[in-house]
């Protein structure tokens, strides 16, 4: 995943804050509802 300079600090925050989600052993043993995670809040950033 890349990311913009012009990226608003808030979007990389929200970003990291999933990644450590994402690490999380619930998240590890149900990799869809990991990607379903990612994908609902790319989306939600793009607008």
């Amino acid at each position: 995943m890349t990311f913009s300079p012009a990226e608003p600090t808030w979007a990389m925050h929200v970003r990291d804050q999933v990644q450590r989600m994402l690490e999380d052993a619930a998240f590890q043993a149900a990799p869809n509802l990991a990607r379903l995670l990612r994908y609902l809040v790319e989306e939600t950033l793009a607008g």
